[in-house]
């Protein structure tokens, strides 16, 4: 038998512990990540599920309007579970998880998957259990993903011949690739690119990411190009988990646009990533409410990138 429960402070260290072993939990499964919020506008309602009094899965969650939702603060959500989930604990968990939101009578359950590269494991039990128990799938993003379980010579030979020409660009133009911790310049060069292009500002405030910075030093990592020692361009990486890196912010300085500073800042991102034993690169989503954007698809594909799903599932 699985029994549901919700989160409560007393349960902290056990959630944070459970995502260091699980399977496919990430850092934006962590409490610190889902607290950081300052003023959050959603009711946190996460939940743990025990099997005979040991956690077997968690569901980070929050209500908003009276929907479920896994989760609202985050990229996404979803059920995290140890390596090898039999497929009658996946039932059970769903079947407790169903009998709980029934209880509520909340108006929508929608939860968002992590892409299959941020699991160790390669298992479609949970999805499988809800779809049986009348969950539906509403929405599909896609989000371009570079295996990096090779040589970076052989992922360099998967280049575009445009990227391979920019490469060489930017290495004419003697742009310095580095680890920074420019944050304040990377910012200013990412909020004016939003503004101009899309009329938007960024996700997170410069604050936010300071304060994400300091909550997880070691798994967030901005990378820069410089041009006479000026920031021109530079991506900020999440590190999930231990297999998989997310591009979360890419920007560059328009003036500077014919250096092509980001090609050369994949290339080496790249081959630290390789050399650091992770697995996959993913470059983030290239569609926006399921409608593609083919320029950014095409910059992403120019590196042997490839589209992988990030699935919502609905329950009406």
């Amino acid at each position: 038998m699985i029994k549901c429960e919700i989160f409560n402070k007393s349960n902290y260290n056990d959630w944070e512990k459970f995502i260091d072993h699980s399977t496919n939990g990430t850092i934006f499964h962590y409490r610190r990540f889902i607290d950081y919020h300052e003023k959050p506008k959603f009711q946190d309602c996460s939940l743990l599920f025990y099997k005979k009094n040991k956690i077997i899965a968690i569901l980070p969650a929050a209500i908003i309007d009276n929907k479920f939702i896994s989760h609202p603060g985050l990229s996404f959500g979803s059920f995290i579970h140890n390596k090898q989930l039999a497929y009658s604990d996946a039932f059970n968990i769903i079947k407790s998880f169903k009998n709980f939101i029934n209880q509520k009578n909340y108006k929508q359950v929608i939860i968002t998957f992590p892409p299959d590269c941020y699991s160790q494991s390669m298992s479609n039990y949970i999805e499988f259990c809800l779809y049986q128990l009348s969950f539906r799938y509403s929405r599909l993003e896609l989000s371009n993903v570079i295996n990096l379980n090779q040589s970076i010579d052989d992922i360099k030979s998967n280049f575009k011949a445009e990227n391979r020409t920019a490469i060489r660009k930017a290495q004419r133009e003697n742009i310095i690739i580095q680890q920074s911790e420019k944050y304040d310049e990377f910012y200013k060069i990412l909020k004016n690119n939003l503004k101009l292009r899309h009329g938007v500002n960024p996700t997170h405030t410069l604050h936010q990411i300071k304060i994400i910075k300091e909550l997880f030093p070691s798994k967030i990592s901005l990378f820069t190009a410089e041009y006479n020692q000026q920031v021109i361009a530079g991506v900020i990486n999440f590190i999930c988990n231990n297999q998989t890196i997310l591009a979360f912010y890419i920007s560059h300085d328009m003036k500077f646009q014919n250096f092509r500073p980001l090609n050369l800042l994949f290339l080496k991102i790249f081959e630290w990533a390789i050399n650091n034993n992770y697995k996959y690169y993913d470059f983030g989503l290239f569609t926006d409410n399921q409608k593609p954007n083919i320029s950014l698809a095409k910059f992403k594909e120019s590196f042997g990138s490839e589209g992988i799903f990030r699935k919502t599932m609905i329950l009406k």
